[in-house]
C-alpha cells in the first residue's frame, strides 16, 4: 500500500505494525523512503499477518488480515490525520468507508477471516461481514441520499 505523508517516520510504522500484530516485509530504510509531488514521502509498505491466504507481493509470507491492515492505519492517522493512500483520501475517508470500526479496535477484537456478502440498502451498495460488525462502504457512496425510485411517467 502507497501512504503520503509529511510527517511519519520508521517509528512510526514500527509503533503501528506492533498494534496490529504484523511484521512490515518492504524495506522501509531512509533509502527506501520516496520523495513525492503529493506530500513529503511516500513508504510502499507490505504487511505479513495472521491471515490464512498467502501475500501477494511475497507468497512465502501469509498476508494481513483486513483487520490488520485497519488497525495500522488508524494508529498511523492517529500520529498522522492528514496521510493518504490509493485507497483513503484522509482519516475521515477511512473511518466513513470502514464504518468507524478501527477507531477503538485492538488486534485481540479483530476477526482473522471476513465472510464479506453483499448488502444493497436503497441504490447504495455496501458489504457486511456474517461473522462480525464489519462494514465497508464504497468510497464515494458513504452517507449520501439514498436516491428513490423513480415511479413511470402516466400519460
Amino acid at each position: 500500500m502507497k501512504i503520503w505523508s509529511d510527517t511519519l517516520n520508521q517509528s512510526d510504522l514500527a509503533k503501528a505494525a506492533r498494534l496490529a500484530n504484523v511484521d512490515i516485509i518492504s524495506d522501509i530504510s531512509p533509502f527506501n523512503v520516496h520523495k513525492a509531488r503529493k506530500r513529503a514521502y511516500r513508504f510502499e509498505i507490505v504487511l505479513s499477518g495472521d491471515s490464512p491466504f498467502r501475500n501477494g507481493h511475497d507468497s512465502s509470507y501469509p498476508a494481513a488480515t483486513w483487520d490488520q491492515w485497519g488497525i495500522f492505519l488508524n494508529a498511523l492517522f492517529e500520529i498522522d490525520p492528514d496521510i493518504s493512500t490509493q485507497y483513503y483520501a484522509n482519516r475521515e475517508a477511512f473511518n466513513a468507508i470502514t464504518d468507524d470500526r478501527f477507531i477503538a479496535l485492538t488486534y485481540e477484537q479483530s476477526h482473522r477471516r471476513h465472510n464479506w456478502r453483499y448488502m444493497p440498502i436503497g441504490r447504495v451498495l455496501h458489504y457486511s461481514c456474517n461473522g462480525c460488525t464489519a462494514e465497508q462502504w464504497p468510497r464515494d457512496r458513504k452517507n449520501q441520499p439514498m436516491l428513490a425510485p423513480t415511479a413511470p411517467a402516466l400519460i
